[in-house]
């Protein structure tokens, strides 16, 4: 099984818990050993899987739940990083473009902010920072959008590095 992670995403941390994806479940018991329902939704395309048997109507006894890391490990089992390490290491693997003016400090600022959700620091992140160079570069983002626009997309990577999902 490719496990992948980190800030690629890649193999089956990509699928559970990259971008853009988020999965809901019932458990049938307390412990969480058996799980006759589950809904998966990644850029808003949803699947549901249900257990042999299973019938919709149980569902309204059963505990709703949002998948977190903890559902998979019993412990945190991965690392998190400082916001700087996880922007300094995007900015030598070339990920974040280090042409743009300030891209350090714009990028830190959008990861330290604070968000009420997963899905809402997913959605402000790149939008706070491809904001950042509309509003105090725009010369640099009329003539580099596109390389904005992908640093937007390492930095939203880099921020999942930086910290523990809370349980939503």
């Amino acid at each position: 099984m490719k496990i992948g992670g980190a800030g690629g995403y890649e193999g089956i941390h990509g699928a559970h818990m990259g971008p853009g994806v988020h999965i809901e479940y019932a458990p049938a018991y307390e412990k969480r050993q058996n799980i006759p329902w589950v809904r998966y939704e990644r850029n808003g395309d949803r699947t549901t899987f249900r257990a042999e048997g299973f019938k919709d109507a149980d569902l309204t006894k059963m505990p709703q739940r949002t998948m977190d890391c903890i559902d998979c490990h019993t412990r945190p089992s991965h690392s998190f990083q400082l916001p700087e390490r996880a922007v300094d290491e995007a900015l030598a693997k070339g990920l974040i473009d280090v042409s743009l003016p300030f891209v350090r400090k714009a990028a830190l600022d959008v990861i330290k902010a604070d968000y009420l959700t997963t899905a809402a620091s997913e959605r402000e992140i790149p939008r706070r920072f491809q904001a950042f160079y509309q509003k105090s570069y725009p010369a640099v983002w009329q003539a580099h959008s596109d390389s904005v626009q992908r640093s937007a997309g390492a930095v939203l990577a880099a921020s999942a590095a930086t910290f523990f999902p809370k349980c939503e």
